[in-house]
C-alpha cells in the first residue's frame, strides 16, 4: 500500500496560479517530501531554584537524540552542561 500526499505549489511565472502535485510516500522518495529532515528535539524545564524566588527556564537541545550545545557563543548554566538559560539563549541569539 502506497501513502499519497498532495500538496500546492506556485506555478512559476504566473501569479496568482498554483499546481497540485501528488507524490507517493515510498521510502526511497522521502527525500522528496522532506529533503532537509532533522531530528531536532529542545527540551524546556520550568521550576523554582532551592531556595530562591521566581521561576527559572533551562533549555537544553538534542539532535538526532544526543544531548548537542548551542552556538559557541551561548554560555551553558554550568561548565561542560548542555542547561541553558533561556535568558541567555534570549541573549545570545539577539532576541532580547
Amino acid at each position: 500500500m502506497t501513502a499519497v500526499m498532495t500538496f500546492i505549489t506556485p506555478t512559476a511565472g504566473t501569479p496568482g496560479r498554483t499546481r497540485w502535485h501528488a507524490l507517493s510516500l515510498r521510502t526511497r522518495e522521502g527525500s522528496r517530501v522532506a529533503p532537509m529532515a532533522a531530528n531536532v528535539q529542545w527540551d524546556l524545564y520550568t521550576g523554582t531554584p532551592e531556595g530562591g524566588e521566581g521561576t527559572r527556564h533551562l533549555v537544553r537541545m538534542l539532535d538526532n537524540e544526543k544531548q548537542t550545545a548551542f552556538k559557541p557563543s551561548c554560555r551553558p548554566i554550568a561548565s561542560g552542561s548542555y542547561f541553558y538559560d533561556l535568558n541567555e539563549l534570549d541573549r545570545c541569539f539577539d532576541r532580547s
